[in-house]
């Protein structure tokens, strides 16, 4: 039986938390101006397909701004000469 559409955008968003080590909470403010979202949409709750584009813009657009971390070495220090 394929996978519903509910149901792939959840793994999706689910995925995209782990990822980025953001609480459910905070992606539903950013993301829908919503703290609860994804408590409801956990629970059961359906959303229009509007809304799910609109998810996934977020998540994309959140991807593309979030670089990794790196830390750049810092020069070595020039030498004196005596």
């Amino acid at each position: 039986q394929p996978i519903s559409e509910r149901k792939q955008l959840l793994t999706e968003i689910e995925a995209f938390l782990l990822k980025n080590k953001m609480p459910p909470s905070r992606f539903g403010r950013l993301a829908m101006n919503d703290t609860g979202f994804m408590t409801r949409f956990r629970n059961g709750a359906d959303v229009r397909m509007e809304t799910a584009a609109t998810l996934r813009t977020f998540m994309e657009r959140y991807e593309k701004r979030v670089r990794p971390k790196t830390r750049v070495p810092r020069p070595e220090p020039l030498s004196r000469v005596a």
